[in-house]
């Protein structure tokens, strides 16, 4: 059983990929996902989803099978997982 994980810049910079499997270990959820991912590469892509006072930076917009997840909330990291999931993180910009 295993997550498709699609990263884009600067993610996939810092991980030196586009496309991760992740095998699942029984329950997870975006935030064990993310831990994964904090673990297997480090400080700096952890750097680059949370600020300096440890929140979620607003910006970055993670899809669950092409369905945005609005992680502007706590309870949106106990969202579960299931074999089979695509998962895409995107960094929405604005300016002009």
């Amino acid at each position: 059983m295993t997550l498709r994980v699609q990263l884009t810049p600067p993610l996939n910079n810092t991980a030196g990929r586009d496309f991760l499997e992740i095998p699942l270990q029984g329950e997870e959820t975006i935030e064990t996902l993310l831990n994964q991912l904090i673990e297997r590469f480090g400080p700096a892509f952890r750097q680059h989803l949370y600020d300096d006072k440890d929140l979620f930076i607003p910006s970055w917009v993670l899809f669950i099978n092409k369905e945005p997840v609005q992680l502007n909330r706590p309870e949106a990291f106990t969202t579960p997982l299931k074999d089979g999931d695509e998962i895409s993180f995107l960094l929405a910009l604005a300016g002009g």
